[in-house]
């Protein structure tokens, strides 16, 4: 199955979900984990800033984004650029007082694609960047949001983007069925 077979599929056993006119709930802002990708990047931002509450922000850029927090990610540097990350994200929330990091990846990913993952292989690795900071938050409460930003044109059609809730229960499931189970 093809990239837009298994967004298509996704989308139709409900691990993502349209968010228009859903609201990210957070007061005090979020800490945005994206990837740093120009061609990108403006649209997934300015559409994060829409549907939350305010728009206190705290943006960490990497190229690949949250695939890099993943323990088991074959992109290039993800290792390091993951433990970056997660200190990053722990900074942020101490010093800024924010709670909710929000988590994106989007498709098609020139770094996703230059590692050879598919579709599926990019939301395991989503997944398990949730889970990786599940357990490593300790005491404090963070709450934790996957995103995934799909350009279905691949070119600067806004009509043909959309920004996608991931579901982790649903999309854990569906990984499961496509021999993609979830590593801890």
């Amino acid at each position: 199955m093809d990239e837009r077979g298994q967004i298509k599929s996704a989308r139709e056993i409900g691990a993502l979900l349209e968010i228009e006119g859903r609201q990210i709930k957070s007061s005090e802002g979020t800490i945005f984990v994206g990837c740093s990708d120009g061609d990108q990047f403006n649209d997934v931002y300015r559409h994060h800033c829409h549907v939350c509450e305010v728009l206190r922000h705290h943006p960490l850029l990497l190229n690949g984004g949250a695939m890099l927090l993943s323990k088991h990610s074959p992109i290039r540097g993800a290792k390091r650029d993951g433990t970056v990350f997660l200190r990053h994200i722990n900074a942020a929330s101490c010093i800024k007082h924010i709670t909710t990091v929000v988590l994106y990846v989007h498709a098609p990913c020139g770094v996703a694609r230059a590692a050879k993952l598919d579709f599926w292989e990019v939301m395991r690795l989503l997944v398990e960047a949730k889970l990786r900071l599940l357990s490593q938050r300790g005491s404090r409460k963070l709450k934790i949001s996957c995103f995934c930003h799909v350009d279905f044109n691949g070119g600067d059609s806004p009509q043909k983007k959309r920004t996608y809730f991931v579901d982790r229960e649903a999309m854990t499931e569906l990984l499961k069925a496509n021999g993609r189970e979830v590593r801890f």
